[in-house]
């Protein structure tokens, strides 16, 4: 049939992605979810970077067979296009770090509590900066930092919740720093 214009493969290909693998956008808590943070190119070739999310890496293995799955179906549906699929691990759960050391979240929830904050646990959707510590050997969770609406036009700052954030830090080093004077006894 002759040309093949690499825009409307990549249209399709995203629009099947969103029926098929929750969004961002639609998804709640746990919900394992994609983001589609940029695409780029012109009628000749396409690239889109997508980010797959989930709290258990079953959860990325159904992303990945499907999104591969969705590829297929795409070069069905477009004969003669190449749809490729490549992947690059972002980041692990912080879950997956922590569970052999619940000593850690221990020490902050000693903390918290020592500043005078009642502890909220609760599902968090981010964490790149601890996962990237975890993996590194320092298992690291999530604490907050008085931000809110992260990543959003209205992200801001409240400074009482950021003091109370420093309290908590100075007592964790605290309570490291104790844990460690009793371990080396």
């Amino acid at each position: 049939k002759g040309f093949i214009n690499a825009i409307t493969v990549m249209r399709r290909f995203l629009e099947e992605m969103e029926c098929q693998l929750m969004p961002a956008e639609r998804s709640e808590g746990r919900e394992p979810h994609t983001t589609v943070i940029g695409t780029k190119g012109d009628y000749s070739q396409m690239t889109a970077s997508v980010v797959l999310r989930g709290f258990h890496e079953v959860d990325i293995v159904h992303q990945t067979n499907e999104l591969n799955r969705i590829a297929k179906k795409t070069e069905f549906d477009f004969p003669g296009c190449k749809v490729l699929v490549e992947y690059r691990e972002e980041y692990k759960n912080m879950a997956f770090f922590l569970k052999d050391h619940p000593h850690v979240e221990q020490l902050l929830l000693q903390a918290i509590e020592a500043a005078g904050v009642k502890p909220i646990k609760e599902v968090v959707r981010g964490g790149t900066d601890g996962s990237a510590i975890s993996e590194r050997g320092c298992p690291c969770p999530n604490i907050f930092t008085g931000d809110m609406n992260m990543h959003g036009p209205t992200e801001h700052l409240v400074l009482p919740w950021a003091r109370k954030a420093i309290v908590v830090l100075i007592n964790l080093a605290q309570l490291w720093a104790e844990r460690a004077m009793t371990e080396s006894k």
